[in-house]
C-alpha cells in the first residue's frame, strides 16, 4: 500500500496484523526487540547457510557487516536486517504473514528498487507467505509487482496484475 505520510498506512497495516489468523512476522518489531550491542549474526537462529541466504537476499551479503552490532549499522542496513530477520523467521513455517511498515523508506531509490525486487523473488518462492508492505514511495510498486495494490485514500482497490478496479 502506498500513500503520503499520515494517510493511515500504518493503522491499516496494524489492523491487518491484528486480525491475521496465521503467524505474523514484523521485521521492524524483530529489530526493535534485538539487543543493540549484539553482532548481526547472533540475532538469527537456525543453520548458518540459511542465515547467510536471508542476509544476502536482504542485501547484506558483505561479510564485514556480519560482526557489526545493530547500533553500528546505518538506518538502511537496519531496515535490511529487519527484512532478513523476517525472511529467516518464515523459513520453517508453512504459512505466515510478513508486515513491513515504511518499506525501504530510508534507502536511496536504486537500492530500494533492488531490495523490492529481491523481496518479490523471495516471496514468489514462498507461496505460503503473504507479504504486506506500506510505503510512501509509489515507484516501488513496479519493482514489487504486488498481487494487490492499495493507494491512499483507501477507497478503491485494484488488481495490480490487470490494473483494473
Amino acid at each position: 500500500m502506498t500513500g503520503p505520510s499520515g494517510c493511515g498506512k500504518t493503522t491499516l497495516l496494524r489492523a491487518i496484523a491484528d486480525t491475521a489468523t496465521t503467524p505474523v512476522v514484523d521485521g521492524a518489531a524483530l529489530l526493535r526487540d534485538a539487543p543493540g550491542d549484539r553482532p548481526m549474526l547472533d540475532l538469527f537462529a537456525g543453520p548458518l547457510p540459511e542465515v547467510l541466504r536471508s542476509l544476502a537476499a536482504a542485501g547484506l551479503a558483505e561479510p564485514r557487516l556480519w560482526a557489526r552490532s545493530v547500533a553500528e549499522l546505518s538506518d538502511g542496513q537496519r531496515l535490511r536486517l529487519g527484512l532478513a530477520l523476517a525472511m529467516a523467521r518464515t523459513h520453517c513455517r508453512a504459512r505466515s504473514l510478513v508486515v513491513l511498515d515504511e518499506f525501504c523508506s530510508t534507502l536511496d531509490r536504486v537500492t530500494a528498487r533492488g531490495v523490492a525486487r529481491t523481496l518479490r523473488r523471495w516471496a514468489s518462492g514462498h507461496p505460503g507467505v503473504l507479504v504486506v508492505c506500506a510505503t510512501a514511495h509509489d515507484d516501488l510498486a513496479s519493482s514489487l509487482l504486488p498481487d494487490l495494490a492499495l493507494q491512499a485514500p483507501f477507497e478503491e482497490t485494484r488488481d495490480a496484475r490487470t490494473d483494473r478496479s
